[in-house]
């Protein structure tokens, strides 16, 4: 199984992206955080960590691109971004948001499915894209 930045490189190659210091350097500082971060605070860590300077622009056209290719979404909950470890279900996400410590996780499940269904059935709507965020405590911080 292919790790996520292993996984963003091929699906940038795939869809005929160039692998850049930069593209990558935001794909690592994704990679190696649980919490959503804006695009202020990945191009504090790009140059902190990776010692690449980026400016906001160029985060927020590297996370473009990203989100385009399922790779990053958007955590409203927290106005931030984090990688999508869920990659069988593009374009669909499901988090659970600690409102203590900030971490995000991505789940998935059957029954979460069905009741998008559900909903989609009864409101006669076809729905094409949906995120749910969930907040509470996560274990450590509960």
């Amino acid at each position: 199984m292919l790790s996520y930045t292993e996984f963003a490189e091929q699906t940038l190659r795939d869809e005929g992206y160039k692998i850049t210091g930069p593209r990558m350097a935001v794909i690592e500082v994704l990679t190696n955080t649980s919490r959503s971060l804006s695009p202020y605070r990945i191009a504090e860590i790009a140059l902190q960590k990776h010692k690449i300077n980026l400016d906001t622009v160029t985060v927020y056209r590297i996370i473009q691109v990203l989100e385009k290719l399922h790779l990053v979404h958007k955590v409203h909950g927290v106005e931030g971004y984090i990688r999508c470890e869920v990659k069988e279900e593009k374009g669909c996400h499901h988090s659970f948001i600690c409102r203590k410590c900030k971490k995000v996780q991505e789940v998935s499940g059957e029954n979460l499915d069905a009741f998008i269904k559900q909903v989609e059935k009864e409101l006669k709507f076809k729905i094409e894209k949906h995120q749910l965020e969930l907040s509470g405590l996560c274990r450590k911080c509960k």
